[in-house]
């Protein structure tokens, strides 16, 4: 696993489409690993920068075991700036 706190500290902005997959299935298991049951794709909040999958998603709460990996498989933006969060903390 990376070590993501040294790899935003280097403010290595924005993420290739291969790390946000990395980071994206990091984060998952450790939400997964401390009991979270719900999240939600939280958009980079920049109009026009999220893609339409994104912006389908955007404010449902969806069950982990379900959880997409980002970007989505049809992402059409050089760089994915969307997140995970946990449903519920908003």
């Amino acid at each position: 696993m990376r070590d993501w706190d040294e790899y935003f500290a280097n403010g290595e902005f924005p993420m290739p489409r291969d790390v946000v997959t990395e980071y994206t299935q990091d984060r998952l298991e450790k939400l997964r690993s401390v009991g979270i049951e719900f999240v939600r794709v939280h958009g980079c909040g920049l109009e026009g920068e999220d893609c339409d999958g994104c912006l389908g998603l955007k404010g449902k709460a969806i069950p982990i075991a379900e959880a997409p990996n980002l970007p989505l498989p049809d992402c059409d933006k050089e760089f994915c700036k969307c997140i995970l969060v946990v449903a519920g903390l908003e």
